[in-house]
C-alpha cells in the first residue's frame, strides 16, 4: 500500500499534503520522526541541531499543533540532555497503521517509492554521518533486515546508488555511490548540517 498523501484526522477533515510537506515527512519517518497512537507525528532533535528543527518546523508550520517545546531528561548517570520538539495535527492514523502495523516502527515496502531527494537529504541529515575516506553512512538499527533490503533496491532503482547493509544495522555507501548521494542531496542540505557532507 502506497503512502498516502492526502489524509483524514478523526473528523473527517481532510489534509492534502504538498509535495514539500509530503518529502519533509517521508524522510523524517525513515530517520528520528514518530507517529503516536493518535496519528500525531513528533518530530524531535537534540539541542546541537536546533536550526534544522527550526528547519523543519517552518516547512510543516501548517500542519503542525504546537509551538517548538524544549525537552529535559536527565539520564541515569545524571547527565542532562536537552531536545526541541513539535507535533503535527492529528491527521496522520493511516500512516501510524503503515509504519507501525505492530506497533513497532517499521519501514513500509512502498515508502522506495516516496523518497525523493528531499526525503533522502532529511533522512540523511536525521541519521547520516561521515565515515572515514569521504564516505558516508546512515544508521537504520531501529529497522528489520528484511525492510532495510526493500530500501537498497529502491535505491538502486531510483537513483542507481548502491549501498551494502552491515551487521551493526547500517547502510555503508562506498566512495563512488557517496558521490552519487552527494550530488542527489546536496541542494537540500541545510547549511548547519553540511558538516555530515565529506
Amino acid at each position: 500500500e502506497a503512502i498516502p498523501q492526502v489524509v483524514h484526522s478523526k473528523k473527517r477533515q481532510v489534509l492534502e499534503l504538498t509535495s514539500l510537506e509530503f518529502s519533509v515527512l517521508i524522510g523524517s519517518m525513515l530517520g528520528d520522526g514518530y507517529i503516536t497512537k493518535r496519528g500525531r507525528i513528533q518530530i524531535e532533535q537534540s539541542d546541537h541541531q536546533e536550526e534544522y528543527l527550526r528547519w523543519k518546523y517552518l516547512l510543516l508550520k501548517r500542519i503542525v499543533s504546537t509551538s517548538i517545546l524544549t525537552a529535559i531528561r536527565k539520564r541515569t548517570s545524571g547527565t542532562i540532555t536537552r531536545s526541541y520538539r513539535f507535533w503535527t495535527k492529528q491527521y496522520f492514523h493511516s500512516w501510524r497503521e503503515l509504519f507501525y502495523p505492530d506497533g513497532v516502527k517499521t519501514i513500509p515496502a512502498k515508502v522506495v517509492y516516496a523518497i525523493s531527494p528531499l526525503a533522502l537529504a532529511v533522512w540523511f541529515m536525521d541519521d547520516g554521518f561521515l565515515r572515514k575516506h569521504n564516505a558516508i553512512a546512515i544508521a537504520t538499527d531501529k529497522f528489520s533486515e528484511a525492510a532495510l533490503q526493500e530500501i537498497i533496491i529502491g535505491l538502486q532503482k531510483s537513483y542507481s546508488i548502491q549501498t551494502t547493509l552491515v551487521k551493526r544495522g547500517r547502510l555503508y555507501f562506498g566512495v563512488e555511490a557517496t558521490r552519487k548521494f552527494v550530488r542527489v542531496v546536496s541542494p537540500h542540505i541545510i547549511p548547519a548540517m553540511r558538516y555530515k557532507l565529506p
